[in-house]
């Protein structure tokens, strides 16, 4: 008995020594397992996930799992093949100063994803849980051929976009992204058998010389069902059920037949609506306070990994439609347009701005012409019977010009008592191309972006093309204004850029203030933004913009062998950054000019440990804003500008203890073996 109990002694402060020698060791690991998040754990599992981030030159085929790190282009002449069972997973992204994180998938040759009934594609966001506007979409552009067939998908911006194209959309299903499910300009496409709802805006939109069969489809749980305009359409044996907005929307010169479509008795009345402009034949469609004919039935499951619970839009919406009101590129000095809804023109003229609204006419047959107040958002409503979309607005000091992008005309205009009076019309230059939104003059010459924004148009204002400019970058997506100097465009990735009178280079760019900028004016002091925020709100969606001229300074720290940078973005002219490492503090010198606001903006990589506590301008402690995330600290000063001595002193950011199961699992089974050893030594003692 003596022998055991030493034995089990032995073993005791055997044990415990390994605790006070291991441990320490454990613990200095260079491993932080408490900050592994849900979405880490959530790659551990798709371990299995093959990472794509190339463009695709030739034929492909994936299956099992796919990481998307970074947009994929299909290039021309290459078939991205994807096998039945497929995952597709798109990093998710939910900022706004970097769109390029926020992932596409780019068709300009072939796309053929052929799932089965028991074995769907799916493209989905990699977040745990997603949101909707996790990733971008899915664009086609100038492709035939493409499939989807037994997809699912879900959370982008948008589902399948096709320009130009060629393609069939079947048994699939597309929900819960923040506009369209499936979108097409100059295509033509087949829409069969698939399961639309709990998206943004509409769930089918057409706009724009479509080609379009849609056959037994549920649309379901929505803000706008189908909407086409400028498109031949043929919708049959389609379901509606359960939405708030228009059911079917006939608009602007579309040829639509309905035939045998069921609308749920519970809809309200109209249930079609159809602009003047445009026809529809109505063929035995089930449209009373009883279902008569089949509803459609499909092979495949509606299968969820993750339910989203709101329409995007809705109150508890989780998406960031509206982003910071200032930053370091820009201000936010009012915003205005409240009930106005969003749009494609805008322009500055004789002290007010002005816009056409969004398909609202209440006092002509086309859409309102707005003048505004700047300062105080009062308008007032201008009869407009001719112009039907306009998707640019241009002043060249006499008379206004409006590109009209379903009519693909230009037209010149005044104002006529409280009417619009057409003084001239012109086709779009090149308009078999088509066109997007923009359109500005310098008094003498009009400027419009081509299709796909790569080229500027210089032309006469009979239309007449006298020059092409090629768009440095990105090119232009949308709303362009000159300012006198320069032009100002929305760039392709969604910047406001500014440009040289020449179009030769970019010299200043500021982000974005909401969601989509469809069009610019400038005011000669600030640029105004109309913005569509979300499509379904009738927030003000007109905002003055004061661009910061950003200078950036950054001094580097050597670390651990390792380097860090400090950065420093202003509108002031800054000089003379440095860090003292004994003293903890960051500092520089600004100028400006007397009188007018400064904002400087500080970047501190976290990698530094060191916590920004105190700012104090010439001595003085001073307010700031400090935000943060898990790489940087992001610091926002403001001041009067003159000449400024800024410091900013840091603290030792206190390490903070790192337990998880990772750790405490060890440490449970050693104590418990500890407490069966103790219980031994009390039952021997005890004997």
């Amino acid at each position: 008995m003596l022998k055991s109990n030493k034995l089990s002694i032995t073993i005791f402060f055997f044990i415990l020594g390994l605790i006070f020698v291991c441990y320490p060791i454990y613990s200095s690991l260079n491993v932080n397992f408490s900050a592994i998040s849900s979405k880490d754990l959530s790659e551990m599992r798709f371990n299995t996930a093959q990472i794509k981030n190339e463009t695709i030159n030739s034929d492909e085929t994936w299956s099992g799992n796919i990481l998307v790190t970074k947009s994929i282009t299909i290039s021309k002449g290459a078939t991205l093949n994807i096998l039945p069972g497929t995952v597709i997973k798109f990093k998710h992204y939910r900022g706004y100063k970097e769109p390029h994180l926020r992932l596409s998938l780019f068709v300009l040759g072939t796309i053929k994803a052929l799932g089965a009934s028991d074995q769907q594609i799916w493209f989905t966001s990699d977040a745990e849980p997603p949101i909707n506007g996790d990733w971008d979409g899915i664009y086609m552009n100038g492709t035939t051929g493409s499939i989807f067939n037994y997809t699912i998908i879900e959370y982008g911006l948008v589902g399948v976009v096709q320009f130009h194209s060629e393609s069939i959309v079947a048994n699939s299903i597309v929900r819960w992204v923040n506009t369209e499910g499936l979108y097409a300009e100059y295509s033509t496409v087949e829409y069969v058998n698939n399961t639309l709802y709990g998206n943004g805006y509409h769930e089918i939109a057409l706009e724009q010389f479509n080609n379009a069969t849609v056959r037994r489809n549920i649309f379901k749980n929505g803000i706008v069902a189908f909407h086409s305009e400028n498109s031949e359409v043929y919708l049959k044996r389609n379901y509606f059920v359960n939405y708030t907005g228009d059911i079917v929307s006939i608009a602007a010169h579309t040829n639509a037949t309905l035939e045998e479509n069921i609308f749920d008795p519970s809809l309200p009345y109209p249930r079609v609506t159809v602009t003047p402009n445009s026809n529809v034949t109505l063929i035995n469609n089930d449209n009373g306070s009883v279902i008569t004919l089949p509803l459609p039935v499909f092979d495949y499951q509606d299968l969820k990994n993750y339910t989203l619970g709101y329409i995007p839009g809705d109150p508890i919406d989780q998406y960031n439609y509206v982003y910071d009101q200032i930053d370091e590129t820009r201000k936010v000095i009012k915003r205005i347009g409240l009930g106005l809804s969003f749009g494609w023109a805008l322009e500055y003229a004789m002290g007010y701005v002005w816009r056409f609204d969004f398909w609202n006419p209440s006092i002509g047959s086309a859409e309102n012409f707005i003048r505004m107040e700047p300062e105080t958002g009062n308008y007032i409503e201008i009869q407009n019977d001719i112009i039907e979309n306009a998707r640019g607005l241009a002043w060249d000091g006499e008379c206004f010009f409006t590109y009209d992008h379903s009519q693909l005309k230009i037209f010149k205009f005044n104002i006529s008592g409280t009417a619009i009076s057409i003084l001239d019309s012109f086709d779009l230059p090149k308009k078999e191309e088509g066109g997007i939104q923009g359109l500005t003059s310098d008094g003498d010459f009009l400027y419009l972006p081509s299709r796909g924004g790569a080229l500027i148009r210089k032309i006469n204002k009979t239309g007449t093309i006298i020059e092409e400019f090629p768009v440095p970058g990105e090119g232009i997506s949308g709303g362009l204004v000159w300012t006198g100097t320069h032009f100002w465009g929305v760039s392709g990735g969604g910047n406001l850029t500014k440009y040289t009178h020449d179009w030769q280079q970019a010299v200043g760019q500021t982000y974005p203030v909401a969601d989509g900028t469809w069009a610019i004016a400038h005011d000669g002091d600030f640029i105004w933004a109309l913005q569509r925020t979300c499509e379904s709100w009738e927030d003000a969606k007109m905002f003055q913009i004061k661009p910061l001229i950003i200078t950036t300074t950054e001094y580097s720290i050597v670390k651990n062998d390792t380097i860090h940078t400090i950065t420093v973005k202003s509108n002031s002219s800054d000089f003379g950054l440095r860090f003292n490492e004994t003293l903890k503090e960051i500092s520089f010198e600004i100028y400006g000019r007397t009188g007018t606001i400064g904002h400087a903006f500080i970047f501190i990589p976290k990698t530094v440990l060191l916590k920004p506590h105190e700012v104090k301008i010439d001595g003085i402690a001073n307010p700031f804003v400090l935000t943060e995330d898990d790489m940087e600290y992001r610091l926002h000063v403001e001041y009067t500008h003159s000449y400024h001595e800024i410091k900013i002193h840091l603290i030792i950011e206190p390490s903070k203890p790192s337990i998880s199961w990772f750790h405490v699992f060890p440490l449970t089974l050693i104590f418990i073996l500890l407490l069966s050893i103790w219980v031994h030594l009390l039952r021997k003692k005890s004997l």
